[in-house]
């Protein structure tokens, strides 16, 4: 039977609901990343690269793209896919994402075009940490 769906993620952590604020939430999964909890350089297999320019000395290269972004964007595709199974199996038909700004736009990114269309709501805030009883008093009261 689809049901609706709350998804509560950070770049770290993604928790999935069934439910809504009438009836509760009832946790189904939880995906962790827990490369995301370790320093950039325990990410990298080495330094940088470094370059020698007449007018500016020795400096060191830098990195285009940051490790730990790469790594969020990874994470937020395997959160896209988990949702994105879930409807393909029809599990869920309305989805109401709550996610840390910076990692919710990067899950949108992700989403299939058919998963957005079941996006019902979306809010802008690291609720993670928070117990689905509490989790409730943050979701819209409208019927399902």
């Amino acid at each position: 039977m689809a049901e609706t769906w709350v998804v509560v993620a950070d770049s770290g952590r993604a928790r999935f609901f069934e439910g809504d604020a009438r009836r509760g939430l009832k946790e189904l999964d939880i995906l962790v990343a827990p490369e995301l909890r370790q320093r950039e350089q325990a990410l990298a297999s080495d330094r940088p690269g470094r370059i020698d320019t007449q007018a500016a000395g020795v400096h060191s290269m830098g990195r285009p793209d940051s490790i730990k972004n790469h790594e969020r964007e990874n994470f937020a595709r395997r959160v896209a896919t988990h949702i994105e199974d879930a409807r393909r199996a029809g599990s869920v038909e309305r989805l109401t994402l709550i996610a840390a700004p910076r990692f919710l736009g990067q899950l949108r990114a992700q989403l299939s075009d058919q998963c957005a269309a079941l996006v019902t709501c979306t809010i802008d805030k690291d609720l993670t940490a928070l117990p689905p009883a509490r989790l409730v008093d943050h979701l819209p009261r409208y019927a399902s």
